[in-house]
């Protein structure tokens, strides 16, 4: 029967968590729950002989741009992986259409997406370690305090689409885990820390300044109480990586943004942790 590629179901969710598992990517609990609800449409599974031997996601964010995550082959099947990779990237990228597109890359597929056409941008590094418990600043907010509209606002202008539904989609997942920072009366930040395979993960963490950052930072130790925390920080971003080896957190992984060439902004002044690998 050779290969075929459909939609990605629940019951698909203990192959997939074992093969990003195996490349220590540790997701949050509930990331798989929120990538169907967020486009079930752009996820796919692919299959030789009837056995699933890889995967992909594609979340069509507008009609402008998309971001592809979760490209991955099942280790057993390495002698087949590059042809199950490109395959699979094909029915991603016919899915998108004429979207512009990103993906974080680590360095094993670095050239596969190179020779394809994308064009690196800057690296991610993810930072572990224990968060220093500190007293929550007094601009610190429970994150559902803030007005939805506001976050989206917020939150695109530092990524090349609105991600209205993702937003919505991530909130509902993890929102208790979300706070905010807040000036004047003005949203200076926020950020969202959920539980994952393995300790915790903040992703977004958006904010105008370092301050800003550190005191989500901080207001979120309150709650990981001492367990691993990891953040995937934007080495482009010289404040955030300061602030995270600051605070006595390490580099352990490195990925990176690539992008169709089609003059995507990836500036990220103001990220200081991404969502996810498949959120972007």
């Amino acid at each position: 029967m050779g290969l075929t590629i459909r939609n990605i179901t629940m019951d698909d969710r203990a192959a997939i968590f074992g093969w990003v598992e195996a490349l220590g990517w540790n997701p949050g609990e509930k990331d798989g729950e929120c990538l169907l609800a967020t486009d079930p449409d752009g996820m796919f599974m692919a299959e030789r002989d009837g056995v699933a031997v890889g995967c992909a996601t594609a979340i069509a964010y507008d009609e402008h741009f998309g971001f592809v995550g979760a490209l991955v082959v099942d280790p057993a099947m390495r002698s087949k992986g590059p042809a199950t990779m490109l395959a699979i990237y094909r029915h991603v990228l016919a899915y998108l259409g004429v979207r512009n597109g990103a993906m974080d890359a680590m360095p094993a597929t670095q050239k596969f997406f190179t020779d394809l056409g994308c064009v690196p941008v800057y690296r991610h590094w993810r930072f572990e370690g224990v968060l220093p418990v500190g007293r929550p600043a007094g601009t610190v907010i429970p994150l559902p305090e803030v007005s939805f509209d506001i976050l989206c606002d917020y939150d695109a202008a530092q990524f090349p689409a609105r991600r209205e539904r993702f937003l919505r989609v991530w909130l509902e997942a993890y929102g208790s885990g979300g706070r905010a920072c807040v000036r004047d009366g003005r949203l200076a930040g926020f950020g969202v820390l959920r539980r994952a395979r393995s300790g915790w993960r903040v992703g977004p963490l958006l904010a105008d300044d370092p301050e800003a950052a550190e005191d989500l930072l901080r207001a979120m130790s309150t709650m990981s109480r001492g367990e691993q925390v990891a953040l995937d920080v934007p080495e482009a971003n010289p404040a955030a990586m300061t602030l995270v080896k600051r605070l006595g957190l390490v580099g352990r992984v490195e990925t990176t943004r690539m992008v169709k060439p089609r003059g995507v902004d990836m500036t990220p002044d103001r990220v200081y942790s991404i969502a996810s690998y498949e959120f972007g």
